[in-house]
């Protein structure tokens, strides 16, 4: 059975879920100009953001739950989100209820990018949590080949290149 809800604690960083309050901060995150570095052009803008940020809080609700996605709270920061990280099953699970399998997403506002292993501390903790708590049994990550930090990230979270597949 999976949790309605988490809240997830390393040394550094409160994970919990996203609330209404948290909408603004993602916005500025996304307006940031180095964002759209890795994304495609329907996903930038203010409209997207807001609308990202609501489809997290909707699957709060879902029964049962296959989506977390958490809000990244920096301790040391006074709390300030610095970025989210979640588990996302939905789409692959629909296809076969017996595989539980889903798919890992990490964004970190730009000032947190390559800063003091973070984003590991960060991904290690919900990658930890999914297997144990989601009694997963596989777990993907996908991002824009030429996002190589992302996929220096995914390498240290024992992620494999897909065949195919090329950096």
């Amino acid at each position: 059975m999976q949790p309605k809800s988490a809240r997830l604690i390393t040394n550094r960083f409160l994970l919990r879920d996203y609330l209404n309050t948290d909408e603004d901060t993602c916005v500025q995150h996304h307006a940031d100009p180095q964002f759209a570095v890795h994304h495609s052009a329907d996903e930038l803008g203010e409209d997207h953001a807001r609308s990202v940020s609501q489809m997290f809080m909707a699957w709060q609700d879902e029964s049962p739950r296959l989506n977390y996605q958490f809000v990244v709270c920096h301790k040391a920061d006074d709390m300030r989100l610095i970025g989210s990280c979640g588990i996302r099953a939905d789409s692959i699970r629909a296809n076969n209820r017996a595989a539980l399998e889903a798919d890992f997403r990490i964004e970190l506002a730009r000032p947190y990018w390559c800063k003091n292993r973070f984003a590991i501390e960060i991904a290690s903790m919900v990658i930890t949590w999914a297997f144990s708590e989601l009694q997963l049994t596989d777990l993907t990550a996908n991002t824009a080949l030429s996002n190589t930090v992302a996929a220096r990230l995914a390498k240290c979270g024992g992620f494999k290149l897909l065949e195919g597949s090329s950096l």
